[in-house]
């Protein structure tokens, strides 16, 4: 009963401190003090107990000997509905109601007599202000009016054009399409893996061509285990050929561990020529991994713009960085320099090392090679500069296509 006894103690200083907002019940007690809060077990007869709730939400339980008196209190909208029909219709007794009503947490009400207040004295700017108006070029306006006026609607707790909200709608359509073309390829793929449901889950994969299915097909693809469901997927990107879909190609193309998935991409690309995969590719000359600059050269010599000439030497050798630390633990390769110098090494903090690897990129010779119809300096940078100065005098870098 010690616990019970505390939680009375604390209910008790607590009510005393409390605001009287909503329901309260009041109890005084017979050992003195006095307590408010919701009673529980309002119909029971005869009463043997008092089941409270206090405004902190403790359910406390208090024997009938132990409650002296006990009066029903009634909420603030109870005392609202009898106190307003007594209030004056003037703007100040209406304004003490609206404060009352604020206090008591009753918003609705509060509103209603701040209205009332405008309609009675339409230039009240507290009134004003605690209905949210501000002064716009000289008259009273709402936020909401405002915007409103200025085409913006109200959407998702947010003030929106018709413009984004058609975007929104737009996007979340597509994302749920997006989802259920994932499910249904998910669906398909673990068909595949059925000898009596193959044959159909393969023509259905095959015979996609939603734009939508992209996505979808661009988050299935790096994760598949076999070369055959890889080249189905890349197969179908192919046929949908939407700039997304040859992007998902060509980040497979660099990314991919198979070599032979490499070669289905770049076979499908040279196919398929989309004018942006120069660009891609220029930008993968740069990449600090020296699989993917040697595959970006294969796939520009391979798509035939002679200009890009020049970032080809400037990728034909490169330098990589690559950080051993304590232990004896080595780290990929992180950065990528463009020049022939490298083979050194340096110690940082005392404990790691970061070695300097140089690497002649054999197909970035290659590209050059076929580029130049024919010309070969092997990794001599300084004549292949100099054969593509004298290239660009003469107008030279011509596409090859």
């Amino acid at each position: 009963m010690r616990w019970q006894l505390a939680l009375l103690i604390l209910a008790t200083c607590l009510a005393a401190v409390l605001p009287r907002v909503a329901v309260a019940d009041r109890f005084v007690l017979a050992g003195g003090g006095v307590l408010e809060g919701t009673l529980l077990n309002r119909e029971e007869i005869p009463r043997t107990s008092y089941e409270v709730r206090t405004p902190l939400g403790v359910k406390l339980v208090l024997p009938h000997e132990q409650v002296a008196e006990y009066t029903r209190q009634s909420s603030a909208r109870e005392q609202y509905q009898a106190l307003a029909p007594t209030i004056a219709d003037d703007v100040s007794s209406q304004w003490k109601l609206a404060e009352w009503c604020r206090e008591q947490g009753l918003t609705e009400e509060r509103r209603q007599h701040l209205g009332r207040i405008l309609e009675l004295a339409p230039d009240h700017i507290a009134a004003r202000h605690a209905l949210g108006y501000v002064q716009l070029g000289g008259r009273w306006t709402t936020q909401a009016d405002d915007l409103t006026a200025k085409g913006f609607q109200l959407y998702r707790g947010a003030w929106r054009s018709a413009q984004d909200i058609a975007l929104i709608e737009q996007r979340a359509k597509s994302q749920q399409i997006a989802r259920e073309w994932l499910a249904r390829l998910k669906r398909w793929r673990g068909e595949l893996a059925d000898p009596s449901l193959t044959a159909g889950a393969y023509q259905k994969i095959a015979a996609v061509r939603d734009a939508a299915a992209v996505g979808p097909l661009s988050e299935l693809l790096p994760a598949e285990p076999l070369r055959e469901v890889k080249s189905l997927y890349i197969e179908v990107l192919a046929a949908i050929g939407s700039d997304d879909a040859v992007q998902a190609i060509i980040t497979q193309s660099l990314n991919d561990p198979d070599v032979e998935v490499f070669h289905i991409c770049a076979d499908t690309l040279e196919r398929l020529a989309p004018p942006d995969a120069v660009k891609k590719y220029l930008a993968a000359l740069k990449n600090d991994n020296n699989v993917r600059i040697n595959r970006a050269g294969h796939m520009l010599g391979r798509l035939g713009d002679a200009s890009v000439c020049g970032p080809l030497i400037d990728a034909l050798v490169t330098t990589h960085q690559i950080v051993i630390g304590p232990g004896g633990r080595g780290g990929d390769s992180y950065t990528t320099t463009f020049d022939g110098s490298g083979g050194s090494s340096f110690s940082a903090g005392g404990s790691t090392k970061v070695y300097n690897r140089v690497a002649q990129n054999q197909e970035v010779l290659e590209a050059l090679v076929r580029l130049s119809g024919g010309q070969s300096f092997g990794y001599n940078i300084p004549a292949w500069q100099r054969w593509h100065n004298v290239q660009r005098a003469q107008g030279g870098n011509v596409n090859l296509r």
